[in-house]
């Protein structure tokens, strides 16, 4: 039995240095899909593509993703890439904190994970919305359901639905949804 507890933000994840200051789900589509186009059909080849200048123009972004089977892969893969696969050449990793360190560790790069590993080498991009403009991964933001990449986290009960929940499961599940 799934009871939800908690929202998360998926959060994109660049090096402290980049200044992309947005990005649409279309763009990182078009960074991570192995077969899919944007909407507007433009490639992302590289961070000009994008937006940036100077040194940033000509350098591809440096995709990184996460192994098959994780939530948070399965979410990107169905909330951006439309449930297509990551294209080849996207780097995968075992967990968001290996992640978010392999991003702030290489100035190009470009990851997904729980705004929960965020870290002083990598900053989270807002994300572009239809009627909001660019939206940061904040709580608030994330609890109003502004956010795009916001997703449930759930506590699992091994407990057969249609059977009654003991005293103890009761208050276990009480407390876990409490503010406490």
């Amino acid at each position: 039995v799934a009871f939800p507890v908690a929202l998360d933000a998926l959060a994109i994840l660049v090096h402290s240095e980049n200044t992309i200051s947005c990005l649409s789900l279309p763009q990182l589509d078009a960074i991570y899909s192995a077969n899919r186009l944007p909407a507007d059909g433009k490639i992302v080849a590289t961070w000009g593509d994008l937006g940036l200048s100077g040194d940033w123009r000509g350098k591809p972004p440096v995709a990184f993703g996460r192994r098959a089977g994780s939530n948070a892969s399965d979410f990107f893969r169905n909330a951006v890439l439309g449930g297509d696969v990551l294209r080849p050449g996207v780097s995968l990793f075992d967990n968001g904190r290996a992640m978010a360190s392999a991003v702030a560790a290489d100035k190009f790069a470009i990851g997904y994970s729980s705004i929960g590993f965020l870290n002083g080498g990598v900053r989270a991009v807002p994300m572009a919305t239809s009627g909001e403009g660019c939206v940061e991964p904040t709580a608030e933001n994330v609890a109003r359901g502004q956010y795009p990449l916001t997703r449930s986290l759930y506590l699992y009960l091994a407990h057969t639905p249609d059977a009654q929940l003991n005293a103890i499961g009761v208050e276990f599940v009480r407390y876990v949804v409490s503010r406490e």
